[in-house]
């Protein structure tokens, strides 16, 4: 059930940014780094060795380096999107699934956390793995929960 609900949600993040390019006709570097992105962050990357994983975060920071301000700007555009049309959906969600929805942001939260511990790293700069959420005021993952509820 759970790999079904992933499998919808990647497809409908897809359908999205198709919707979002397909008028404006796409830049193909900026197309380039949101697949390069969905490929890094998208459900099938559970699956990928920490080699792997490494390696296409290196290649995708390399390409955002490469992009303009005008390219940067409108990956940031389609990113927004993205992140308003999950809140859409969070928001339109009942009681029961928004805890569901919540939980999992938090366990994936706690589990790159930990991964960053093991690893001897910090977590990236602006990161909420150290807060639990997107404000930076420190809340618990509780706190989060509660608030967004």
């Amino acid at each position: 059930m759970k790999k079904k609900q992933l499998a919808v949600v990647a497809a409908v993040l897809i359908v999205l940014l198709v919707y979002l390019f397909w008028d404006s006709g796409p830049d193909p570097d900026v197309a380039r780094v949101l697949e390069m992105q969905q490929a890094l962050f998208g459900p099938s990357a559970q699956h990928l060795a920490a080699a792997e994983r490494r390696g296409k975060l290196d290649a995708l920071k390399k390409a955002q380096r490469e992009l303009t301000p005008a390219q940067r700007k409108e990956l940031s555009a389609a990113l927004r999107q993205q992140k308003k049309a999950e809140l859409e959906r969070y928001f339109s969600m009942s009681q029961a699934d928004k805890k569901r929805w919540l939980d999992e942001q938090i366990n994936r939260t706690e589990a790159l956390r930990q991964e960053w511990a093991k690893n001897g790293k910090a977590p990236p700069k602006g990161s909420t793995a150290t807060t639990g959420n997107s404000s930076g005021a420190g809340t618990t993952s509780g706190g989060a929960s509660r608030c967004l509820t």
